[in-house]
């Protein structure tokens, strides 16, 4: 499996750690998760987790799918 190697500062190291913290994953998971659901935000693209097996879903999909009338 392929390693891809990020330098942060301390603001976005701390923000990142927070982050994972907060979702209950390890932090390349959370910096993965964020990547793909913003990657699909801006290009549309379905993003699968491999790991999982389970789509990633947008929140316009998540509404739609759950049938929400949300405005």
């Amino acid at each position: 499996m392929p390693v891809v190697s990020i330098t942060l500062n301390d603001e976005e190291y701390r923000a990142l750690k927070k982050f994972a913290k907060q979702t209950h994953v390890p932090m390349s998971k959370a910096l993965k998760n964020a990547f793909f659901s913003k990657f699909e935000d801006e290009y549309g693209l379905n993003v699968f987790d491999k790991e999982n097996e389970h789509e990633l879903l947008s929140v316009d999909e998540v509404i739609e799918d759950l049938g929400l009338d949300i405005k």
